[in-house]
């Protein structure tokens, strides 16, 4: 029968204690490294994160800037389109005034002319010219009539002028003289005295339910050669803007 053999190894607990030591030690340097590692990796990403932040706040206010300068340019191209668009309004507006004016003017001289033409006629008293034209209020009107004198000579003449709106008040004929339309005159009669040419002229007001068809005028001259001129005027026809 074969014996084991034994062998008898004295404890040793000094050598037990380095061990534990050495072995604690080299596990907290791991901590300690593992710890230095992390800190240092983190300030390391802390860093990038903030040279991002700073390169991406330098790119936020370049588009601020340039987001700015663009809309800049639109309020300037908008303001410059808006002038634009009010001189050539203003242009068109004093092309119009001026036609306008040119067109008085040829009507102005086409009416001299006829003043002054010295044509032969049993009457040298007429009604040149009558328009009416729309005032602020509603159912008020302006109106204008000349009287001329036409001929080769032009003596002073006087008279008496009579003019009335006729027309339907609520469906039956009526005629109003000028005193009962307009709040200024006090009576019917309208003296006039002139050589070449007169103007008679107001405001009229139209009477609730009465609908004008024409203006109808009456002159009487007075002297040795009395004249009597009448005319009717479609409103329809004397009626501008």
């Amino acid at each position: 029968m074969n014996q084991e053999n034994f062998k008898v190894v004295k404890d040793n607990p000094e050598a037990q204690r380095r061990r534990r030591f050495w072995v604690t030690m080299v596990l907290a340097l791991g901590l300690v490294g593992s710890y230095v590692l992390g800190v240092y990796d983190g300030k390391l990403k802390a860093a990038r994160a903030e040279r991002e932040l700073s390169q991406n706040q330098g790119f936020l206010a370049q588009a601020e800037d340039a987001l700015n300068v663009c809309r800049q340019s639109l309020s300037i191209a908008t303001k410059r389109s808006e002038v634009d668009r009010l001189a050539v309004e203003k242009m068109r507006q004093q092309v119009a005034d001026l036609r306008a004016e040119i067109a008085n003017q040829q009507e102005d001289i086409a009416f001299y002319q006829n003043v002054m033409a010295g044509k032969k006629t049993k009457q040298s008293l007429k009604v040149e010219k009558i328009a009416v034209e729309n005032a602020l209020e509603p159912s008020r009107f302006r109106y204008q009539v000349v009287l001329a004198q036409v001929g080769k000579k032009h003596p002073w003449i006087k008279g008496n002028a009579r003019v009335y709106v006729v027309g339907l008040n609520e469906g039956k004929k009526a005629s109003f003289s000028l005193n009962h339309l307009n709040e200024t005159m006090d009576q019917e009669v309208i003296p006039f005295r002139f050589r070449y040419f007169q103007k008679l002229e107001g405001e009229l007001q139209i009477p609730d339910g009465f609908e004008p068809e024409y203006m109808q005028v009456r002159l009487q001259s007075e002297g040795r050669s009395p004249q009597v001129v009448e005319g009717q005027f479609s409103w329809s026809d004397i009626k501008g803007a």
